[in-house]
């Protein structure tokens, strides 16, 4: 039997997916006050995996106390530390690293660090050698992730919580029609696809979110009949979703028909959010779908951020 101890910060895939692709028998979560809320959810998420899933809270800035708290882990688990151990480093404080370093090392345990850049989701795998850490491979990781497991993960699970509601009927403008029109042309190009997420409280808003290879992202698009798009609730709408949503691991994009003014330019320069400007694209009851033009700019843009490394995998 293989159990896993894992380290939980404020980001659940980098526990979800490591869990996901080594399937361990058992999982021990060591989290905080402040983390409990992701490691519930977690837990419910992967029970319903028929994972084996402990949890045991722990002070975060304590390495003895941090010890302890693994030490306590162990003990749910009589003879666990006589089996294969993989510790989870990723999460947590850097102080909750060093603590599981430590009893990793005693119990000769394997170590593995997730890492997320260029587009690519990938495990780098230690083990002990003369008693030092000394770095295996790395396992590049099949696609796991999907967009429901995003929002139960961060939002919490079920449809109490959230849910997938389409787009919102605009009589005056047909806005909601460019947010479906994004929708398919990324839906017919590989992409995962949920339109209109929105949780129960109406904090998080999201026009169209997308999915490809563990990779998430966000777009929220704006309409206008006039020549330039100004004002800041756009980036307000996808700032207030990266909050709920955890945005080390997502992407967001603002997708307009029109050419940005200089004030919403220089927020989307400041918070790094791509522009995409589709100008072929003219509100109206009939605008169904994107040019081929509009749909050519439009990944371009996602396709680089979301895809890249892609090929590598293929």
């Amino acid at each position: 039997m293989t159990t896993m101890i894992a380290l939980i910060g404020e980001q659940p895939l980098p526990n979800f997916l490591p869990v996901l692709h080594f399937k361990p028998d058992n999982v021990v979560f060591i989290y905080t006050t402040r983390t409990q809320r992701i490691f519930e959810n977690l837990k419910t998420v992967l029970e319903k995996q028929k994972l084996n899933v402990y949890g045991v809270e722990t002070g975060p800035y304590d390495i003895e106390t941090i010890a302890n708290a693994l030490n306590r882990g162990f003990e749910k688990l009589p003879g666990v530390t006589t089996e294969p151990l993989i510790f989870n480093l990723t999460g947590g404080t850097k102080t909750m690293c060093l603590a599981a370093y430590q009893i990793a090392a005693q119990l000769n345990g394997s170590v593995i660090y997730f890492q997320s850049e260029g587009g690519q989701s990938a495990v780098d795998w230690y083990s002990w050698q003369n008693h030092q850490l000394c770095h295996e491979r790395r396992e590049q990781l099949p696609e796991y992730l999907h967009l429901h497991d995003v929002l139960d993960l961060q939002l919490g699970p079920g449809k109490d919580i959230w849910e997938e509601k389409g787009a919102t009927f605009q009589k005056d403008t047909h806005a909601h029609l460019f947010e479906e029109a994004i929708a398919n042309a990324l839906r017919a190009h590989e992409y995962e696809v949920m339109c209109g997420v929105k949780d129960k409280s109406n904090r998080v808003d999201i026009d169209v979110m997308i999915g490809y290879r563990n990779q998430v992202g966000i777009i929220e698009a704006k309409t206008s009949d006039k020549e330039k798009i100004g004002g800041l609730y756009g980036t307000k709408q996808l700032s207030t979703a990266m909050r709920y949503l955890g945005g080390t691991y997502i992407q967001q994009f603002l997708v307009i028909n029109a050419q940005p003014e200089d004030d919403l330019q220089m927020m989307c320069e400041i918070l790094r959010i791509p522009i995409i400007c589709l100008p072929h694209y003219k509100r109206g009851p009939n605008s169904l779908s994107l040019s081929q033009e509009d749909t050519e700019t439009l990944l371009a843009v996602v396709d680089k951020t979301m895809k890249v490394g892609s090929a590598k995998r293929s």
